[in-house]
């Protein structure tokens, strides 16, 4: 309505890149690049989160299975291993087996982070 088309045009083309995570990730690593690195921005604009390290994750993962309650996700995983067996055993290494087999995994999943308890206090 009577806008700067030029200026619609650039909000348009930053918003098709910000609308998805892999565009804003693209971009917040061009914004962290120093300019001599060829990067656009001049340092971070975004606080940047340092990576934690499988160490640390591993030892999460151990404190939340021993929060949480271990029986009942052996018991899902049981029945996925179950499930799975039966799959391959009633129709041989089909593609319908594969698909059961996505499907109970995917199940698993959904449902085990149920069994998991919250993260430690301080995380």
């Amino acid at each position: 309505d009577g806008g700067d088309p030029a200026a619609f045009a650039a909000a348009a083309a930053a918003y098709s890149v910000l609308r998805t995570r892999s565009g804003r990730g693209e971009t917040l690593a061009d914004l962290r690049q120093p300019p001599a690195a060829g990067g656009s921005g001049g340092g971070s604009l975004v606080p940047v989160r340092e990576d934690r390290g499988i160490r640390r994750s591993a030892g999460q993962l151990a404190w939340r299975l021993r929060r949480g309650r271990p029986w009942r996700l052996a018991l899902r995983l049981a029945g996925t291993v179950a499930v799975s067996a039966i799959a391959v055993l009633a129709v041989g290494w089909q593609p319908a087996a594969y698909g059961l087999i996505t499907g109970a995994c995917t199940w698993l999943v959904l449902t085990g982070r149920q069994d998991l308890a919250g993260p430690p206090a301080g995380s």
